[in-house]
């Protein structure tokens, strides 16, 4: 039958093949939207087993006192840059009391040794500490 009217078999492979892509296409269309929906659906439930974990682990870290380490590091850095302020201030309130000292020395012509013993022996603590000896 083909064979005698190779038009038609080729209008009927045309019409078939026609009829299997726009099947194709309406399945895939239907598989995307039932898929999206489905997706869509989980979506509350994903987001509230999310923030569950997420309080779980807030109050995991705050039963066990884990702490935020950048958090710790960065503490602990402002910390040591803190006191190596403060060292290096000390340091030259130390060399600006050195000089001031020499200074004086030189005025009153006194040996450096002697200028601590006078003001030692004005402490009064550095006064116990001697009659103890």
């Amino acid at each position: 039958m083909f064979t005698e009217k190779p038009e038609l078999a080729k209008q009927i492979v045309n019409q078939v093949m026609e009829s299997f892509i726009k099947n194709n296409i309406s399945v895939n269309r239907l598989e995307a939207k039932v898929a999206g929906e489905f997706i869509e659906n989980q979506i509350p439930q994903a987001r509230k087993n999310l923030e569950e974990a997420a309080e779980n682990l807030r109050i995991f870290k705050a039963t066990n006192q884990i702490i935020d380490l950048a958090r710790e590091t960065e503490g602990t850095v402002l910390t040591i840059n803190s006191l190596n302020n403060e060292l290096n201030q000390s340091r030259s309130e130390l060399a600006d009391l050195k000089a001031r000292e020499s200074e004086l020395r030189s005025q009153l012509n006194l040996p450096g040794n002697l200028a601590v013993d006078i003001t030692s022996s004005q402490v009064s603590g550095v006064q116990q500490v001697l009659e103890q000896l």
